[in-house]
């Protein structure tokens, strides 16, 4: 972990959300509870526009779960789920990959309307609690109320890892089945084509599954956005799982996973290299003295003193921001700003870097 990180701190998981839904909903294949032919029209029949377009009416579960639903692209509003089924239809579902984040928050929709609970705690008790998964990991909200399952789940690396060594076991831990060998492995496997030029590397453009990327070499992967990767290769029993912020970066997650091909999983053996406790000794001392370097110049302004305290209102712009005001002292500064929502702060360190909750 790089300091200020640490085992127990909890990430936004981003689109790797996305591979939780899946599991959830294959937990309810496996309960009989929903099929994957299933058109999905069947549980949302208050959401649906007059006339419902033909090519919704047609779309299943499994074209969602593999991102071949009717549209190019993802819709916000006010109410996710109602503006899925009355976004434009653009093509037959099934036959076109094109990642479809609403898609995916309209699977947890679903998960939650057949369960009457949020989909981690439908996943509880069937998986999540016998895997050891944190108590206090939550997903975000969307505006009509569902779990944000296309990118809201919030946990720590040690969770993801764990979800992801179910599925890197075909579905079972430590010798117990806790979901269906069948789902795991038609989901981790490639279920359609997705050569696109948005995705042309090593970890893009192999196929996709249910909720779930499709590798060269067997492997498969969780991906969310900035680097929040469970990468797994069956048949050489190897699980990585990192959280970045690569965000800025070009390809940051292709990268991470060509580098990871190419100079570890390329170049394993299937014998174990003999112990070496020199080498393991200089290992675990990098490990721990791993950190996210203070951005460099000075921490404090010559500007601080004139500007503190003073409240800046802003002519109108992207971010919906209408004023500011910074409070500096020794060692931190208090940001204050107002949007739409109202008033907020967000503390940041002089030097150093503070823990704090973002609005």
């Amino acid at each position: 972990y790089w300091k200020p990180f640490h085992a127990e701190f909890m990430h936004r998981m981003y689109s790797v959300s996305k591979s939780f839904v899946s599991t959830a909903i294959g937990l309810m294949v496996d309960e009989g509870k929903i099929s994957l032919s299933d058109k999905i029209v069947k549980y949302f029949p208050d959401k649906l526009p007059d006339p419902v377009h033909p090519y919704i009416s047609e779309m299943t579960i499994r074209d969602m779960l593999m991102m071949a639903t009717i549209r190019n692209g993802s819709v916000y509003g006010e109410d996710w789920t109602r503006e899925f089924f009355s976004a434009e239809a653009t093509h037959k579902p099934g036959s076109i990959f094109f990642y479809d984040t609403s898609g995916s928050n309209t699977l947890a929709a679903l998960v939650e309307r057949v369960n009457g609970m949020s989909f981690l705690d439908y996943m509880r008790p069937r998986l999540l609690d016998r895997i050891g998964f944190s108590r206090d990991a939550w997903c975000i909200q969307t505006p009509d109320g569902y779990s944000f399952g296309g990118s809201g789940v919030i946990c720590t690396m040690r969770d993801l890892a764990k979800l992801a060594l179910v599925w890197l076991n075909q579905g079972r831990y430590q010798g117990e089945q806790l979901i269906s060998e069948d789902y795991i492995k038609a989901a981790s496997t490639r279920q359609i084509d997705n050569i696109m030029p948005a995705f042309s590397s090593v970890g893009r453009n192999a196929g996709y599954g249910y909720q779930t990327w499709i590798l060269r070499d067997h492997g498969f992967a969780f991906e969310g956005m900035g680097s929040q990767l469970a990468i797994c290769y069956p048949d050489k029993n190897f699980l990585f799982v990192c959280t970045g912020d690569t965000q800025t970066s070009q390809a940051g997650d292709s990268r991470i996973i060509e580098t990871l091909w190419r100079l570890v999983v390329n170049k394993m053996q299937p014998q174990a290299l003999p112990e070496n406790s020199s080498l393991q000794q200089r290992l675990e001392e990098a490990s721990g003295s791993l950190e996210v370097l203070l951005p460099k110049g000075k921490p404090k302004s010559s500007l601080a003193g004139e500007i503190s305290g003073k409240t800046y209102v802003l002519e109108p712009n992207d971010t919906g921001i209408s004023k500011v005001r910074l409070d500096f002292s020794d060692d931190r500064v208090l940001f204050s700003y107002t949007n739409k929502t109202g008033n907020k702060q967000i503390v940041y360190g002089l030097g150093k870097y503070l823990d704090g909750e973002f609005p």
